[in-house]
């Protein structure tokens, strides 16, 4: 087994590249693939420049070597015609189709990155709008406490006048009645104020008339 990759490996090295080696039409426009290693040979088909062909062997024959077309076709031809890598013209072409790739991809990138602008715009006004929604509802929610609180002071307010009302009611039952007192007594002053000026006008009554009788008396 070993002596077997041991000779493969030789004639690697002996025949400088694997025969399956990818090759391709050069820039040559039409190159003629044969059926046999030589000039007089008769075309199997014409390969357009930039074709790509598969080494079937490596060994030249009159400056011919064996390819396979991709369709499967084997056939012969010269080497000179053949170039290891893509031909420049195909190369450029595969260049712009990316660079195509690449606009149309950066194209789309663009539109997405404006869409995602414009919806980062969108959830920062919307951000903005709960915001102050949620000021308003804490402005609220604060004038709720306040309001709440204020039934137990205005209980507290009304639990404070009522005793403030039963000592009024207090003092104006104490003054009525201080006030009642006085008038009864002021009454009883003046009844009695009455009463002596009727006894002493009375007596006066009684007694002006007597002394005029006497001084009448005394003068006859």
């Amino acid at each position: 087994m070993k002596a077997r990759w041991i000779i493969l490996i030789i004639l690697l090295l002996v025949v400088g590249e694997p025969v399956w080696a990818k090759k391709y039409i050069n820039d040559v426009l039409l190159v003629s693939l044969k059926d046999a290693a030589s000039d007089s040979a008769k075309s199997i088909k014409l390969l357009k420049s930039g074709t790509e062909l598969e080494l079937v062997d490596n060994v030249k024959i009159e400056g011919y070597v064996q390819v396979k077309t991709g369709s499967g076709v084997l056939g012969w031809v010269k080497s000179r015609y053949l170039s290891n890598g893509p031909i420049a013209r195909l190369q450029v072409s595969q260049l712009e189709k990316q660079v195509e790739e690449l606009l149309q991809e950066n194209s789309i990138l663009k539109t997405a990155m404006s869409d995602t602008r414009k919806k980062t715009t969108e959830i920062e006004a919307e951000s903005q709008r709960i915001l102050s929604e949620s000021n308003e509802i804490k402005q609220d929610n604060a004038q709720l406490t306040k309001l709440a609180a204020e039934p137990a002071r205005v209980l507290a307010e009304n639990n404070q006048l009522k005793a403030e009302n039963k000592t009024l009611q207090t003092d104006y039952t104490q003054i009525k009645n201080s006030i009642d007192t006085t008038d009864y007594e002021m009454q009883q002053t003046w009844f009695l104020i009455g009463a002596g000026v009727l006894v002493t006008g009375i007596i006066f009554g009684l007694i002006i008339p007597r002394m005029r009788f006497r001084r009448q008396s005394k003068w006859l």
